[in-house]
């Protein structure tokens, strides 16, 4: 019988050392492939939180954005930012009443984005209700003195307390 030059195995069998080597290749196998479903994983839960958030920014911003621009028809000056709080007069159904309210937005002590509607006529309080579950820093600023325009950033913040996503606009008042 011809003897091959690389044998695995020899007439005693597997030796220790070719043991080893193959238990060592498939730990490292086993670690490489772990770590690949692992990253992935956390990858996908991150992604779902970030899209979570991403998806209730855009919905406040698109609610700020509605009360901004109903707000010329109350009157010339009806927006103002002052200390965090972004105030809106407008008109707004209330209990199938078209009545001039006066709308709040801001971050209440657990950052969620709040939004807070009172009369006018009286300062009562119609309504607070939470725009987000998840952590959001938002920031106004008046641009252009009085002429209408203000930019509204929204920081969502992780449980970590990072940044994780920034939606910035700059919204304007109908003009009549």
């Amino acid at each position: 019988m011809p003897k091959r030059f690389f044998s695995i195995l020899n007439e005693d069998g597997i030796t220790l050392l070719e043991m080893l080597i193959a238990v060592a290749f498939l730990a490292f196998i086993a670690a490489a492939g772990f770590s690949v479903f692992y990253c992935s994983g956390r990858a996908f839960a991150g992604s779902g939180e970030k899209a979570e958030l991403q998806f209730e920014m855009r919905n406040v911003m698109m609610r700020i954005a509605s009360d901004i621009k109903e707000s010329l028809y109350l009157k010339d000056v009806a927006v103002k930012v002052a200390g965090g709080v972004l105030e809106i007069e407008k008109r707004e159904d209330v209990n199938g009443t078209m009545t001039e309210v006066l709308v709040c937005y801001y971050a209440n002590n657990e950052g969620q984005i709040m939004r807070e509607v009172r009369r006018l006529q009286d300062n009562s309080l119609v309504y607070v209700m939470p725009l987000t579950e998840k952590k959001v820093v938002p920031i106004f600023t008046e641009k252009d003195g009085d002429k209408g325009f203000y930019e509204i950033k929204l920081e969502g913040v992780n449980e970590e307390g990072r940044t994780v996503y920034v939606l910035n606009s700059c919204i304007g008042r109908r003009s009549i």
